[in-house]
């Protein structure tokens, strides 16, 4: 992680602000179990894009199914601490990020 702020069970980023559970983004912000992005911002469960804005379940700048994500990223398995589950038709994520107490 190179100056990022605020991202939490993320690895291999750069110029990356309030992301989580993403892999090897470059210049993003607000990303959500993503890898591989450029230039995104507010995305969720995307994969290899660049320049996005307020997407989710995307790869390549491609809208997928929640389901070929899923697949997708298994099969990808870079976010190691992310563990994916699909229960009545949504896919979650949780992650092993332990958020330290105040004291």
């Amino acid at each position: 992680m190179i100056n990022c702020l605020i991202s939490n069970n993320s690895i291999n980023c750069v110029n990356c602000a309030n992301c989580c559970s993403c892999a090897n983004c470059i210049n993003c912000s607000d990303a959500v179990c993503s890898v591989n992005l450029i230039n995104c911002n507010n995305c969720r469960f995307c994969i290899n894009c660049e320049n996005l804005e307020n997407e989710t379940f995307n790869i390549s700048n491609k809208k997928v199914s929640k389901q070929e994500y899923y697949e997708y990223v298994t099969k990808l398995n870079v976010l190691k601490n992310t563990k994916f589950e699909f229960k009545n038709n949504d896919l979650i994520a949780t992650t092993d990020y332990i958020i330290p107490s105040d004291k």
